[in-house]
């Protein structure tokens, strides 16, 4: 066994043991320290599910243990056991508290290894134990469990400190000597999978054996921790534990109205814990899972097919004695995560997390420095021609050519982008050409198109897209898609009104689907409103993580993207952006496409007054706004609250010292008014005097500069 890595174990640190681990082929995550709380010996992670099947890519451990990661400076450390770890599975032998303990390891190694030791990597716990690392045989789906001789078994799920950590005793989990995993290979022993299998069996996994058998899927969940992958599987298990607990409390088989009301118990858990993948607004979850048959009528069929068990299967289950006197849990329904006075929360409670977990929370990572937020939905908007599309796929292509940054931003991760485009697309080939031929660039990138309409509001749209991100995802070696862009949402939801928020809502729910099941960025294209702002309802500004705007004026080749929202990062500010036309064909073929490359925000010569168009707009959105209820200000300290009037200018190119020109005239003039709005709560605001912004009359003479000032 050969170092993978450059390492020396006398003076690693904690990072440097992540990464040792790492390289191993073991899923390494944060862990809580013995100072932070009671049950520490768990990950410091507000969920670890979605990192039990499959080893985290590079650019997830560094969000934990890369230069800028959240768990650099912390102590302690893990690895989750199972499919995510290359089947690598734990056993925990308590040497100093159960004489029991060794010697079920003792004869074991007398029967199956000659009395010799096992030859594979084992620390030395903080509190005296023995950990040993094995790995299972390809398919074999180990439990997590907890015996009462002192024999604990990490596999599928489960989670156990690792050297280079702190117990709270004040020693170091440590390797045995000659022992470490640069030391000695993993090895694989049927002997000992045969033994825990029967451990399982014999202290609380008998369940294993139920007569309704379905494969362990990845039990995926949504952003709210409901299940929305492996549902059968956990409503198999479910009913199997129940109807296992109902013979443990009475051997006879309970009369038609108790079993009808503890199914129904039993559904109504099921049902708290899962969720449909059918996305349909204002329809109950119960109807939609019955939609997808994973509901009531389902969940019947398999507590009757349990039932048919009684007095065989579930009665040989019944047999063994529960351990802990508690109601069966459903054989892997639910990876167990059990370790050394862990707290189990009660159910169907929320999340509480403690000061200690508030901090432990990572810190805001970005797909692209001060814009991207990793995990996020964000909008590109603007009107049409101004150069949106250009700007998303220039930053799409960053993205997939695996480039350092893009507009001198850094990208911290890349991966293939899936672009959902039915407009545009018969000039697709000649903008990515340009892109490629200006930044000379002939490798191949992980774009991928799709070049049909979606209808994201409909059902069957939504989950043929869903398994079309499961094929690219195959197709790409398992990368999870780093970027999705829909262009246009106005196709996306075809047919549907942008203003309802009903439909505004269920567009939103499905891109959150997609973020949160591969966890991506989704990208939305959108068109501006005449006031300047992104059309339709306001729910897809307030929940977008970010907001882009991007401006040019008809027949110029330079314009800005203007930053209107960015949670984790500063807004409010100006990118400079042209679109350089690239030659492209022969002269048989005469070709060109446009590049949007970065540039020196454009500014407006001091002479060039606002033309009477301009100037209508603005009087025309500040009476709109006072018809609305949220009136502009005149005074600068409204900026905070969007409403005020020289800021809202930049909409139409107004640059701020032609606004304060243009405020100062028409408050003079009698143009605009601050008057109240409301008397009760004393709002007041800008008002155009006259009503439809003041008259034609007065606009045109206003039209102009004011004399001395401007010439």
């Amino acid at each position: 066994m050969n170092m993978p890595i450059e390492f020396d174990p006398d003076f690693a640190s904690t990072t440097e043991y992540a990464k040792l681990y790492r390289a191993l082929g073991l899923q390494v995550v944060p862990s809580y320290s013995p100072n932070e709380q009671k049950s520490w010996k768990r990950p410091s992670l507000l969920s670890w599910k979605e990192f039990e099947n499959t080893l985290v890519p590079q650019s997830t451990f560094d969000e934990w243990f890369g230069d800028n990661g959240s768990h650099r400076y912390k102590s302690n450390i893990g690895i989750i056991t199972g499919a995510c770890s290359g089947n690598v599975y734990v056993v925990d032998i308590d040497v100093h508290k159960s004489p029991e303990a060794m010697q079920w390891l003792m004869a074991l190694l007398e029967e199956h290894n000659d009395g010799k030791r096992l030859e594979c990597p084992t620390q030395i716990t903080g509190g005296g134990g023995w950990q040993f690392l094995l790995r299972g045989t390809p398919g074999w789906v180990g439990p997590t469990i907890k015996t009462p001789i002192g024999v604990d078994i990490r596999a599928q799920g489960g989670f156990a400190v690792m050297p280079g950590s702190l117990h709270e005793s004040g020693k170091f989990y440590e390797w045995a000597n000659g022992q470490a995993p640069w030391q000695v290979d993993i090895p694989t022993h049927q002997w000992m999978q045969d033994a825990i299998e029967k451990l399982a069996v014999d202290y609380g996994r008998g369940t294993q054996q139920t007569g309704i058998h379905t494969p362990s899927p990845t039990h995926a969940t949504n952003a709210f921790g409901m299940m929305v992958d492996g549902r059968e599987d956990y409503m198999t298990k479910l009913v199997w534990a129940r109807v296992v607990a109902l013979k443990r409390e009475s051997p006879l088989l309970p009369d038609s109205d108790t079993m009808q009301r503890h199914m129904r118990d039993a559904y109504a858990q099921f049902e708290r814990n899962v969720k449909s993948r059918i996305l349909e607004a204002g329809t109950p979850n119960h109807v939609l899972l019955e939609r997808e048959n994973r509901g009531h009528t389902l969940f019947q069929e398999k507590w009757r097919a349990a039932l048919k068990q009684w007095d065989h299967k579930v009665a040989d289950a019944a047999s063994i004695p529960n351990p802990n006197n508690r109601e069966p849990r459903p054989p892997s329904d639910s990876p167990s995560h059990q370790q050394d006075d862990e707290w189990s929360p009660p159910q169907d409670v929320y999340e509480l997390l403690s000061e200690p977990e508030i901090m432990s929370l990572p810190d805001p990572v970005f797909l692209i420095d001060g814009i991207v937020l990793s995990q996020s939905l964000g909008f590109i908007y603007g009107n049409p021609g101004a150069g949106k599309s250009f700007v998303a796929l220039s930053m799409a292509m960053a993205i997939a050519t695996n480039r350092s940054n893009w507009w001198d931003r850094n990208i911290k991760a890349h991966g293939p982008v899936l672009m959902i485009a039915s407009e545009g697309v018969s000039d697709m080939k000649f903008r990515i050409q340009a892109w490629r031929k200006h930044h000379q660039i002939e490798t191949e990138s992980d774009l991928y198109l799709i070049r049909e309409t979606i209808n994201f509001l409909e059902p069957t749209d939504a989950d043929k897209l869903h398994r079309t991100v499961d094929a690219l995802i195959e197709r790409t070696g398992g990368q999870r898609p780093a970027m999705v862009i829909v262009d246009t949402l106005s196709r996306a939801i075809a047919g549907s009104d942008e203003n309802d928020q009903a439909s505004a809502s269920l567009m939103v729910q499905t891109c959150d689907a997609i973020k949160d099941k591969w966890q991506t960025v989704v990208v939305c294209i959108h068109h501006s409103s005449k006031q300047g702002s992104m059309r339709g309802s306001t729910v897809f500004a307030g929940a977008a993580d970010w907001i882009l705007e991007t401006q040019r004026e008809e027949g110029s080749r330079t314009g800005t993207i203007n930053a209107r929202k960015i949670k984790a990062a500063a807004d409010g500010w100006q990118q400079g952006f042209s679109l350089l036309e690239v030659p492209l064909g022969s002269l048989e073929k005469p070709a060109s496409s446009l590049v949007a490359l970065p540039a020196l925000v454009p500014k407006m010569e001091t002479e060039e007054w606002p033309e009477r168009a301009r100037i209508a707009l603005v009087l025309e959105a500040v009476q709109q706004a006072w018809n609305a209820g949220r009136p502009w200000s005149p005074y600068k300290q409204s900026k905070r609250t969007g409403t005020y009037i020289v800021s809202n200018m930049s909409r139409w190119n107004i640059t701020e010292e032609h606004g304060e020109k243009l405020l100062e005239t028409w408050m003079t003039n009698r143009v605009l008014s601050y008057e109240i709005y409301d008397a009760k709560t004393k709002q007041k605001g800008l008002k155009v005097v006259g009503g439809e912004a003041g008259g034609e009359g007065r606009r045109s003479t206003l039209a102009s500069p004011p004399e001395g000032d401007f010439g």
